[in-house]
């Protein structure tokens, strides 16, 4: 039998066209519904079913006909198919109770939970698991127990419980207890290792930072973070006799004994500065943590106080005043007292409370225009200064500078930029009428060569010194002497002479002369002449 063409494709797109659907037409597709993989919808009398993985777009696109991503087309429909109820819910398991009776605190989303806390959540009991830091994802949004999809990064389940725990039963106190250290104060301040009491137990705060820190934060009957910072040692009764005054540190640890200067929030404060802070001394440690010793909320002593202060032990009393320091009745004159918006050079002396500092040569000297924690007599002093000794009075004024110049007298050549790269050892030049000369040493001589250590610069000991000063200019040199030297120049003079030789030279000349000689010569060639004259 032979087909034809046209029937071949009417038979092909038969086949390929989806099969009608027997059950009749599925709920149509309402945009926004929460569809999941395998629910079926209708749309323009045709039946379509939500592809595994494109749930998100069969929410928001409605089968357009066809096979689409997100739809599987099931076929033209017609009529209302009969849909069955969807399955119960399955139950999700219920965990064995957890090793306690009764339930913690219920959970509250934005609380902020120490690390270890526990809390129930309908009816699970969970642990913040928390990273040792004090800092945990417990009560941030996203991370509801059981709820969210990333809770098991914030908590741990311990299991289920029903109820409430039952209060714990009041300490015992045993017969031959000590006595009871001061009430616990939330606005006192608890150093590592002092002890409080809230009614007739005893706490202690933790030795160790940065546990200790917490006793400034919870209380130490506080359920959650109490633990976090204070050990409980147990019952007291009555209260603790009266210890011995505290002994202060000795003289090694400070300078006298006594307390020194009270901290001040704000205070300027450098590497080294003793403080007394609630009958205790600390020292500012070295920089850069130094720049917490004033700040608020580093106090010494406190949460954050390490950060800046080293505890140093007890004090009473006050320090004992220093000794006004001597002055040598033959020390010099002071020179002018150091002041800090006045730029310094390396070599300068200034006076600060009758003690002369010298600024030190470069690159130590930068330190000397470094401001007030590296002025003269703070305590980093000695990365710029140098401590010459004492001083009194005003320095008597210096004799007129001597007329240096050269030995001939005037000025040498002046300073140019342009002349750098003829600088060397041992060249002098003028600048503002003093003479410089350029160092001898095969390393530092390098510098005159660069602008940047110019004469009277900043810089400019660092290649040069100071001859003296100069006026006028250097006189010309003598005229050329008369006579010749007795030793021949190096090298022959660039023009022939103007007269011959009265001897003949040794060699013959390079090339034959022009025309021949008036003479014939005394014998006859070697060799006959190519042709006769």
């Amino acid at each position: 039998m032979k087909v034809s063409p046209l029937g071949l494709s009417l038979a092909v797109a038969a086949a390929s066209a989806p099969l009608a659907s027997s059950e009749g037409c599925y709920p149509a597709h309402v945009a926004g519904t929460d569809y999941k993989a395998g629910d079926k919808v209708s749309f323009n009398s045709t039946n379509y079913q939500c592809i595994w993985g494109y749930e998100t777009v069969c929410k928001e696109t409605a089968p357009t006909g066809g096979i689409s991503a997100a739809w599987s087309n099931a076929g033209a429909c017609s009529g209302t198919a009969s849909v069955p109820p969807p399955p119960p819910p399955t139950a999700k398991p219920t965990p064995p109770l957890w090793e306690k009776t009764g339930c913690p605190a219920a959970y509250a989303a934005g609380t902020e939970y120490p690390d270890g806390t526990t809390v129930s959540h309908n009816g699970i009991v969970y642990k913040c698991r928390g990273f040792g830091s004090g800092s945990n994802w417990c009560g941030k949004d996203g991370y509801e127990p059981g709820v969210d999809l990333n809770w098991g990064m914030a908590w741990e389940q311990l299991g289920s419980c029903s109820g409430q725990i039952a209060p714990t039963a009041s300490p015992t106190v045993p017969a031959n207890a000590p006595g009871c250290p001061a009430q616990y104060d939330p606005e006192a301040e608890y150093a590592p290792g002092e002890m409080t009491a809230i009614g007739v137990m005893v706490y202690e705060c933790k030795p160790a930072w940065p546990l200790s820190q917490y006793c400034n934060v919870y209380a130490p009957d506080n359920e959650q973070g109490g633990p976090l910072g204070w050990n409980k040692i147990g019952g007291c009764d009555g209260t603790i006799a009266p210890t011995a005054s505290p002994v202060a540190p000795t003289a090694s640890q400070f300078e006298g004994k006594g307390c020194p200067q009270a901290y001040a929030v704000g205070g300027d404060y450098s590497a080294g500065d003793k403080v007394e802070y609630k009958g205790r001394v600390y020292e500012c440690k070295q920089w850069p943590y130094s720049g917490f010793c004033g700040q608020a909320n580093y106090e010494p002593g406190t949460t954050y106080g390490n950060m800046g202060w080293n505890p140093l032990g007890w004090c009473d009393g006050t320090i004992k005043p220093t000794a006004a320091p001597t002055i040598d009745p033959n020390a010099p004159g002071c020179p002018p007292v150091y002041d800090p918006s006045v730029v310094y050079q390396s070599g300068m002396n200034v006076e600060k409370d009758s003690v002369v500092y010298k600024c030190r040569n470069y690159p130590e000297g930068g330190y000397c225009n470094a401001g007030p924690n590296f002025a003269p007599g703070s305590t980093n002093s000695a990365m710029g200064w140098i401590k010459v000794g004492s001083c009194d009075g005003t320095i008597a004024p210096t004799a007129s500078p001597v007329h240096a110049g050269t030995d001939s007298g005037g000025c040498n050549h002046p300073y140019r930029e342009s002349d750098l790269a003829t600088y060397k050892a041992g060249v002098r030049v003028e600048s503002n009428g003093f003479i410089f000369e350029c160092v001898s040493d095969i390393h530092a001589s390098k510098y005159c060569s660069q602008l940047a250590y110019a004469p009277g610069g900043i810089y400019w000991s660092m290649g040069w010194k100071k001859i003296g000063w100069c006026d006028g200019t250097l006189a010309p040199t003598k005229s050329p002497s008369a006579t010749p030297s007795l030793a021949p120049s190096a090298s022959p003079s660039a023009e022939p002479s103007l007269t011959p030789s009265s001897s003949p030279s040794l060699k013959p000349s390079a090339a034959p002369s022009d025309a021949p000689s008036l003479k014939p010569s005394a014998e006859p060639s070697l060799k006959p002449s190519a042709a006769p004259s």
